[in-house]
């Protein structure tokens, strides 16, 4: 399950969270495929939360967390940012991705 986040919780959210952060667009076709990529993700590496953020509607993490682009995908680590990517990503690289983080 993909867990929806705002601004105003965005920081409680993470502390301790190991998982991925989704910044997205809801009009965004890049973003809509990468959910869907999210979710294979989910079925092979379940002990993982996923969490995404509307950057139209949260500037105020977007600008935190000094997003320019989307989609843009955080790796947190015991609530800790760790690496980011931009762009799409397949499932096999995604699980990489994550991993070496």
């Amino acid at each position: 399950m993909i867990i929806e986040i705002k601004d105003s919780d965005f920081k409680e959210k993470i502390i301790g969270q190991y998982g991925l952060i989704l910044f997205y667009k809801k009009i965004c076709p890049h973003c809509k495929a990468l959910k869907k990529v999210l979710e294979k993700f989910l079925a092979a590496v379940p002990d993982v939360s996923v969490m995404q953020i509307d950057s139209e509607e949260n500037p105020a993490t977007m600008a935190e967390m000094d997003i320019s682009r989307i989609p843009t995908l955080l790796v947190v680590k015991d609530g800790e940012v760790v690496d980011r990517k931009v762009g799409l990503l397949n499932v096999r690289d995604l699980i990489t991705f994550y991993q070496d983080a």
